[in-house]
């Protein structure tokens, strides 16, 4: 299908009030000194997954479209760059010591929460999304795949007590839009 703005401008606006909501929701937390103060290292990474997010759906959905069968070896590769990406960042951000210290206390409890977000949450996801992306478009899936913050910030409320700030509502507010804009 053709995505050029002539043609699907929907899914253009879709994709960029996805990043602005999303920029919002990661950027605009107020602190003392005025909002975007307290912009971090990860903050920025945090706005830049949603753009891998999307290239991401973009490139499995164009695999598995009408090939069921390449669900399994794409969610291998989307595992594998997930653990490599993830070595990575231990590597470069961790200090030795404290790996060491991670590893030697490895308690029940630790090992079933490893297992958990191993097996459940990361590659049973994968398996879930990757599997709809054959069935759906990517820039549908990619747009209420956007909505995860948005749940995120709704359990972390209801759950945990945590009180919404401004900018989560515009945030999610404007992530919604793109859902709709996207329909």
């Amino acid at each position: 299908k053709d995505l050029s703005w002539n043609t699907s401008p929907q899914t253009w606006i879709a994709a960029i009030l996805c990043l602005v909501g999303v920029a919002i929701l990661e950027l605009g937390g107020a602190s003392s000194a005025g909002a975007f103060s307290g912009i971090n290292m990860g903050d920025g990474l945090a706005v830049l997954q949603a753009v891998g997010f999307g290239t991401a759906c973009f490139l499995s959905a164009k695999l598995v479209n009408g090939k069921p069968q390449q669900v399994i070896p794409v969610t291998s590769i989307l595992m594998g760059m997930t653990a490599l990406l993830s070595w990575v960042w231990c590597a470069t951000t961790i200090d030795a010591s404290s790996v060491v210290a991670l590893t030697s206390d490895l308690t029940v409890p630790v090992l079933l929460a490893i297992l958990w977000t191993g097996i459940v949450s990361t590659s049973l996801n994968f398996v879930i999304e990757v599997a709809a992306l054959g069935h759906v478009s990517s820039s549908e899936a990619s747009v209420w795949l956007a909505t995860e913050p948005v749940w995120a910030a709704i359990f972390a409320a209801v759950l945990l007590g945590d009180a919404l700030q401004v900018n989560e509502y515009i945030g999610g507010s404007v992530i919604i839009l793109a859902c709709l804009a996207n329909g």
